[in-house]
C-alpha cells in the first residue's frame, strides 16, 4: 500500500467534524480549513491512501518506505519568528529522513506591511534547506517572492501560484457579477451584509468599526478565530467579548457563525447575505465559493499578496484605515471599490492554478 504524507488534519481527511473540536485543534484558526480542504480534494485525485504528517511523526503508523510522496500546504510560515520558524525545522527533520518526491503548495511570508525584512544568518540556512527538500514551492504571493530574493534565498524551485482555496469548488463568476448588479437596485436596510473581522490584536480600529454594525439585524458576522468571539458565536457565552456595543450584539447572536467546517461557512453565507467584506482572506474566499460579491479589506502582507496573485477584489488598507461607523458607510466603501472586471482574472487564475497542482498528481 503506497501513502502520501500531508498536513492535512485526520478529521479533515475523514471529514469527521465534531462540534466539540476545541479550537486549537485548527491552529485557532478555522480559516486553515479552507485550504486543508482544498489540499484533500487535490490528493484525492491520485490513488495514494492519506497519511497526516502528525500522526506519522508521532506514532510511525507506516513504514518510510511505504510513503512516495509528501504534499504540505502551510500559511504564514516565513517570518522573523523563532517559533513560526520553529514549525519548519521540525518538518525538515522528518523530511530528511524520507526519500520521495515532495511538493509544497502554499507558504507565504507574513508581515504588516510590504516593507522586505531580514532573516538571520541561522533563519536564511533553515528557510534555504527546507525548500531544498521539495520538488516545487509555491509561493503565496509576489510579496514573499521578493522577500526571499531580498535575503539571497534561493529561488530556482519556487513559483508564485497563490492558495488552493480557490479551487475548493467551483466558483459562480458570472453569477456574482449579476448579484453586484442586483446589489445596486436594493435599499441599504434590504442588504444583508456579510463580514469577517480582524483579531483583537490585529487592526483596531477597523474592529471597531465592524462592532459599531454588528447589531444590525442584517448583518451576518463570520468567526473565524479569536476564542472570545468563537465561545460567543458557539453559544458557550452568552455576550461578545468586552465591548460597549455587547447589549445590541448580544441581541443579535444568531447572526454570528462559526464552524471548523469550510462547507457549513458557504452555506450559511449562501444562504443568509447578499455580499461579503472584511480583513480575513479566506472569509473573502468563503463569500465568492457561496458566489457572493466579496471585497478583501487587506491589513497586511498576506492578504494583500494573495488578492493581488488570485485576483481577488480588494482594497488596500495597509496604508490607511477604511473607517465607517454605519452600515451604509461600509456599503459605499464595497460598492465603489468592488470592480467586477478583477472577476475575470480570478477566473483565469483559477483555471491556472488548477493546471498548476496537477503536477502532484
Amino acid at each position: 500500500m503506497e501513502y502520501c504524507l500531508t498536513n492535512v488534519p485526520r478529521f479533515v481527511i475523514d471529514g469527521d467534524y465534531d462540534k466539540s473540536r476545541p479550537l486549537s485543534a485548527v491552529g485557532l484558526n478555522s480559516g486553515n480549513c479552507l485550504f486543508w480542504e482544498a489540499t484533500k480534494a487535490i490528493l484525492e485525485r491520485s490513488n495514494l491512501n492519506l497519511c497526516p504528517f502528525s500522526e506519522y511523526v508521532e506514532d510511525k503508523p507506516i513504514p518510510s518506505e511505504q510513503i512516495t510522496k509528501v504534499v504540505l500546504t502551510l500559511a504564514n510560515n516565513l517570518q522573523p519568528s523563532e517559533k513560526v520558524l520553529g514549525q519548519l525545522a521540525a518538518y525538515l527533520d522528518a523530511l530528511e529522513a524520507i526519500e520521495c518526491k515532495k511538493y509544497l503548495l502554499s507558504i507565504g511570508a507574513q508581515s504588516d506591511s510590504l516593507d522586505l525584512f531580514r532573516f538571520t544568518d541561522e533563519q536564511r540556512s533553515l528557510v534555504t534547506r527546507f525548500f531544498a527538500e521539495f520538488e516545487v514551492v509555491y509561493l503565496r504571493g509576489r510579496y514573499t517572492h521578493d522577500l526571499l530574493r531580498h535575503n539571497s534565498i534561493p529561488t530556482v524551485n519556487c513559483e508564485v501560484v497563490g492558495c488552493p482555496s480557490i479551487l475548493l469548488s467551483p466558483i459562480d463568476v458570472q453569477g456574482i457579477k449579476g448579484r453586484f448588479e442586483q446589489l445596486k437596485r436594493l435599499d441599504t436596510d434590504e442588504i444583508k451584509l456579510g463580514i469577517n473581522i480582524p483579531r483583537r490584536d490585529q487592526h483596531k480600529k477597523l474592529l471597531r468599526s465592524n462592532i459599531r454594525i454588528m447589531g444590525d439585524v442584517n448583518t451576518y458576522t463570520l468567526i473565524q478565530d479569536d476564542r472570545g468571539w468563537v465561545n460567543f458565536a458557539t453559544g458557550a457565552t452568552k455576550r461578545p467579548p468586552g465591548l460597549e456595543f455587547s447589549r445590541s450584539i448580544a441581541a443579535n447572536s444568531k447572526n454570528f457563525f462559526y464552524s471548523d467546517n469550510c462547507f457549513e461557512s458557504i452555506d450559511f453565507f449562501r444562504d443568509n447575505a447578499h455580499l461579503m467584506t472584511g480583513t480575513r482572506v479566506h472569509g473573502t474566499v468563503v463569500g465568492l465559493l457561496a458566489g457572493l460579491p466579496s471585497l478583501c479589506l487587506a491589513i497586511d502582507s498576506r492578504t494583500y499578496e494573495l488578492c493581488e496573485q488570485l485576483c481577488i477584489p480588494f482594497v488596500d488598507c495597509m496604508e490607511g484605515s477604511m473607517n465607517f461607523r454605519t452600515k451604509r458607510g461600509l456599503l459605499d466603501i464595497f460598492m465603489s471599490n468592488f470592480d467586477v472586471a478583477v472577476l475575470d482574472g480570478l477566473q483565469e487564475k483559477i483555471r491556472v492554478s488548477s493546471a498548476k497542482y496537477e503536477v502532484v498528481l
